[in-house]
């Protein structure tokens, strides 16, 4: 906590935020080759061709199917630890919030003292005024 700054945090976050922005795109476009692959899979299998030209298209297309898998488990492995990155901040800043709000109170509970302190002095103050008026 120590070492806490706000404008570190906010420098962090959006730099994992980019980086996460970044993944999402390419996961899209994993999505898209992945159905583009099994679109012409589907389309294979009524295609009037060779069942050799067949097996050979689906081999290939299930090579690029697990390639894509691959790079979806990477992108997902790189996304939990993106994750771990905004834990981390959301938990220092819950540790900095905490620290604050209870200095924040013990701040109020001593000016609390002290305003009352001083009430009771000014008031003892005032009974002596009288007092001393009275003599």
């Amino acid at each position: 906590m120590a070492g806490f700054s706000i404008e570190k945090s906010k420098q962090k976050i959006t730099e994992v935020k980019r980086g996460v922005e970044e993944k999402k795109g390419k996961l899209e476009d994993l999505e898209s080759a992945k159905q583009e692959a099994l679109s012409v899979m589907t389309e294979l299998s009524g295609a009037n061709i060779s069942e050799e030209a067949k097996e050979k298209s689906i081999t290939v297309l299930k090579e690029e199917l697990g390639e894509i898998s691959e790079q979806g488990q990477e992108i997902s492995d790189q996304l939990g630890e993106d994750l771990k990155e905004y834990e981390t901040e959301i938990q220092e800043i819950q540790e900095v919030r905490d620290s604050n709000e209870k200095e924040l109170q013990n701040e109020e509970r001593q000016l609390s003292e002290l305003n009352q302190a001083a009430i009771e002095a000014r008031k003892e103050s005032e009974d002596l005024v009288k007092r001393a008026a009275n003599l």
